[in-house]
């Protein structure tokens, strides 16, 4: 399994997102620990995207 790390700015932002919200943050953070390679590459086999709605 996998880790991932978040920063002090995205914990903030996801704090004002619903509850809905983050817990679609939550499965996603589930998902990545999974398998990182989860959500469309940016540029870098290791940079990638996963957006919500």
């Amino acid at each position: 399994m996998y880790r991932v790390y978040s920063t002090e700015t995205f914990d903030r932002q996801v704090r004002k997102l619903s509850k809905e919200e983050q817990k679609q943050v939550e499965r996603i953070e589930h998902q990545l620990k999974i398998n990182p390679f989860v959500g469309r590459p940016l540029g870098y086999v290791f940079f990638r995207e996963k957006r919500i709605r």
